[in-house]
């Protein structure tokens, strides 16, 4: 797990409320490994000492952390549904996330001896290979940890994309959020045919299909894949959400029976 220091659900953040690290870290009854130093330092707190923002503190060995700012498993485990058309309030969410990660980054770095290197990606880890991550500033992350791990000064070791607020690392390694496929026409006729089935899966899917030629002519993409997507939801926000106070209860429920 890597989740920054103060990060919450969606659910949990709409609402003003912090996220407890116990729904972050592991639960006891999956016995995890928990170092001797971090049961100190944390008072035994299980769940810090397996969550990385807080037991990295607990690691006396210098650290090179690579970590997409918007990892897409992560956000997906609290509670935001990337296969529907986002909200107003999921973009909020989804920039919040990269102003967390990018401060415990930042705190990280306050420790000279750490390197990290941190694009603006929405990938949970498979761009960051040797022959495929992108660039940060003109710097790969082969240069940045070799300069690192040898301590030469080639180039820097502390490499954050700063492009801006959403997903925007230019790179084709680097997924960014889906354009929205759906005008605002197509968007309304949908709500005026399908009303109350939004992201209601196959009931919703079975409208759409009937009335193709009406949408088409209400300017929604010819191909059926956008529309289903974004209108009826390919994706699923009941999936597992582990840092949702809810979801993570539930979690316990299982592994307790």
């Amino acid at each position: 797990f890597f989740y920054a220091a103060g990060i919450s659900s969606e659910h949990d953040w709409s609402v003003g409320r912090t996220t407890s690290v116990t729904n972050l870290g592991f639960i006891s009854e999956w016995a995890p490994y928990v170092s001797p130093q971090c049961t100190t330092m944390y008072g035994g707190n299980m769940s810090m000492c397996t969550d990385a923002s807080y037991a990295w503190q607990a690691i006396s060995t210098p650290l090179f952390i690579r970590e997409n700012q918007f990892d897409a498993a992560k956000m997906s485990n609290c509670g935001l549904d990337l296969g529907k058309l986002l909200s107003d309030e999921d973009f909020n969410y989804i920039k919040q996330w990269g102003r967390w990660m990018r401060g415990q980054l930042a705190a990280i770095g306050e420790k000279s001896r750490h390197g990290y290197f941190s694009p603006s990606c929405l990938d949970h880890g498979e761009n960051l290979g040797w022959s495929v991550a992108p660039l940060i500033n003109g710097i790969s992350m082969q240069a940045a940890l070799s300069a690192w791990f040898f301590d030469t000064g080639a180039t820097r070791t502390r490499l954050v994309d700063e492009c801006g607020e959403l997903p925007c690392t230019e790179s084709s390694a680097c997924r960014h959020l889906p354009r929205d496929p759906l005008s605002e026409e197509c968007a309304a006729r949908l709500e005026q045919l399908c009303t109350g089935l939004e992201g209601k899966g196959e009931r919703c899917d079975a409208c759409v299909e009937s009335h193709v030629q009406d949408l088409r002519r209400h300017g929604c993409p010819k191909h059926g894949e956008p529309v289903l997507r974004a209108y009826c939801g390919a994706g699923t926000s009941m999936g597992h959400h582990v840092c949702d106070l809810d979801f993570g209860a539930e979690e316990r429920a299982i592994a307790q029976s």
